[in-house]
Formats: structure tokens, sequence, C-alpha cells
């Protein structure tokens, strides 16, 4: 089991609420400030997980295929393809989708974290 203390702090964390079930996604040093860790120990401690980073993909011929589908002469999503597969202007959509995707991933619960510190008191 990965260790809180062994993360670096800019670790993606998944953080399970107490009592409904729901899922805060946090890194490391939030997670030190949050309540979850500050009011530790209290039962039931969260579940948290290493956030697990995933990033859509876009498919080109899939996209045309499903816009096609049914309306269009057989076999229009290849010719289509073909057309645009490889100008210029479809390269440049194509690194600017991947681009944002990037910017908008999902985040799954990953391998269990163990909370091998305690909060230190401020006085």
């Amino acid at each position: 089991m990965i260790k809180l203390s062994q993360l670096p702090d800019d670790a993606m964390l998944t953080v399970s609420h107490r009592y409904d079930g729901e899922i805060e996604l946090m890194d490391k040093a939030d997670f030190l400030q949050s309540a979850f860790f500050l009011d530790y120990p209290v039962e039931p401690f969260p579940s948290v997980t290493l956030a697990v980073k995933q990033v859509q993909t876009f498919d080109l011929f899939d996209v045309i295929e499903r816009i096609g589908d049914g309306d269009t002469y057989e076999d229009w999503n290849l010719d289509v393809y073909n057309d645009l597969r490889n100008a210029p202007e479809t390269e440049a959509f194509l690194k600017l989708i991947r681009t944002v995707f990037e910017r908008h991933p999902t985040f799954w619960e990953g391998n269990p974290v163990e909370i091998d510190m305690t909060p230190e008191r401020k006085e």
C-alpha cells in the first residue's frame, strides 16, 4: 500500500466523503489542509486512493462514421476520412482536440493510500 508520507505534495488523491459516498479530487497538499485530514481520527475515516488520470481520446474515423451512419452512400465514411486524414487543417484540429482533452481529464479511484501521518496542531 502506498503511504501518504511518501507521496509528493502534488500527487492527486480521491477522497470519499464519510457519509454520502461522494468523492472529491485533491492533491496531497490540499488534503493535508482539509477537514478530512485535520479532524483525524474521526470514524469512519474517509477512503483515500491515488487518483488515476484518464484523458479521453478522439477518433476521427469514428466521428465520421457516426455522422454518416445510415444517411450516406456506401463507403462515404472512407471517402471522407481519406480526404481529411492528411490535410494540414486536420492535423491542427487533432492537435487542438488532444490539447483540450488533456486540460480536462477524468480521475478515477486507484490504489489505496495509507494515512501514515498525523495532523500537526497549530496553537
